[in-house]
């Protein structure tokens, strides 16, 4: 199936169009073979070792004790509702943020492709404010190493920790994460993975066939990227409370709040590490994410800048769909909606690069999914800028990330990494 087939009903694009497109009509093809080695081994991390010694450590002087508590949005167990009204409370937190502006859909708001910057700032803008996000970098990152595994001839996965953003009835939280480092000395390209529900970050390091599919290591290994796949809070090993219990304390706290807020403001502290890294080259970072995990990278990508490429697979979806029953209230942000589409948010990232995939034998493509792509396509057209849009769609993937789409997709926008994959 093709998306034109898909969207055969709507006009056909005007000429112009460059978006690329992937259609496999078969199971994912693997990943090229490696090239020869190259560089040298990198020095197993220590707490004590400086970045000189040891380019995986960031900031020697950082602070190694345990970050202040910090002034977060967690709620306490067994919150109250309050008794305001919840549509209404998202309405003026929306009307706060858009800053006088009735709208900021591009048709509406935009003012055609010159003021196109602009518009994009609006949007970050609006939403890291509807995300309410506050800068913690104040608090220590406090950065430990606390395992290491070769899983490869030339990669090192190491079982790091973080301070998180968030407090659990009063106490600092540490967010687990699994860094996949290649041997050598050489800033390269890093990737962030975030998972979808299940397992957490188990299922991006090393769980093929699950909706992960082992992306983490497939990207690390092949392409010498660093990778991080940090679990989302109350998933994985950073389960410090039940999820649906503490998805519905945070909405019961302040309606205006949300789960996968909490989520993306945890991406700062994942940001900081990889800014801190001697290995990582700071200008070339992308984020992938599925299913819950696609919701989280699109957003994450969308209030931190430094993001050069995005890929998200199997939950871009209109938001009358993302914000209803359909979909975990986990990723509800109903503020969003009062003033944005889908679409807008994924045209506010035309100024670097995003891919959207979706299997056609995945339940959540939807009628309407399928013709928000079309909308998107039609939108980067308008925008004269179709070449930053990618699209892949697989006729035999289900609910899950095609590993060797995204793997090319951030080669071609971030560049070689330690290794450089032999030609397909």
């Amino acid at each position: 199936m093709s998306i034109h087939s898909v969207l055969a009903s709507r006009p056909a694009p005007a000429a112009g169009l460059r978006v690329a497109m992937s259609l496999v009509l078969s199971g994912c093809v693997g990943l090229p073979p490696l090239a020869a080695p190259t560089g040298d081994p990198a020095e197993p991390p220590s707490l004590q070792a400086s970045v000189a010694s040891d380019p995986m450590l960031p900031d020697p002087n950082a602070p190694s004790t345990p970050p202040e508590t910090p002034s977060v949005k967690a709620p306490p167990a067994g919150s109250t509702a309050p008794t305001a009204d919840p549509d209404s409370l998202r309405r003026a937190l929306a009307t706060r943020c858009a800053e006088g502006h009735p709208s900021l859909q591009f048709e509406t708001d935009a003012g055609g492709i010159d003021g196109l910057p602009a518009w994009r700032g609006r949007v970050r803008q609006f939403t890291r404010c509807v995300l309410q996000i506050e800068d913690h970098r104040s608090i220590p990152l406090d950065y430990r190493v606390d395992a290491e595994e070769r899983i490869s001839e030339h990669v090192v996965r190491y079982r790091v920790s973080y301070a998180s953003s968030q407090a659990s009835a009063g106490a600092a939280l540490r967010i687990p994460a699994f860094l996949f480092v290649p041997d050598g000395v050489t800033p390269v390209p890093a990737v962030i993975v975030y998972h979808g529900h299940g397992d957490g970050k188990i299922n991006v390091a090393e769980r093929s066939r699950t909706t992960e599919n082992a992306i983490g290591r497939e990207i690390a290994v092949q392409y010498g990227y660093v990778v991080l796949a940090p679990d989302a809070p109350t998933f994985g090993e950073f389960n410090f409370a039940d999820h649906m219990t503490y998805m519905r304390d945070v909405v019961a706290r302040d309606p205006t709040d949300t789960y996968i807020a909490h989520a993306v403001a945890d991406g700062e502290r994942d940001m900081e590490v990889l800014h801190q890294l001697a290995r990582v080259d700071g200008t070339r970072i992308g984020v992938a994410g599925v299913s819950m995990g696609s919701w989280r990278a699109l957003l994450h990508s969308l209030v931190y800048p430094d993001v050069r490429a995005v890929a998200v697979a199997a939950l871009f979806v209109p938001f009358g769909e993302l914000f209803s029953p359909l979909h975990e209230s986990c990723q509800h942000v109903h503020a969003l909606a009062m003033m944005l589409r889908m679409q807008d948010l994924a045209a506010a990232m035309s100024d670097r690069a995003i891919m959207i995939q979706w299997g056609s034998a995945d339940g959540a493509f939807t009628v309407a999914s399928q013709m928000l792509l079309g909308e998107t396509q039609a939108l980067f057209e308008t925008m004269d800028l179709g070449d930053r849009l990618v699209v892949d769609i697989d006729a035999a993937r289900g609910h899950q990330f095609g590993n060797a789409e995204v793997g090319r997709f951030m080669l071609d926008r971030l560049g070689v990494g330690a290794r450089e994959p032999a030609a397909p």
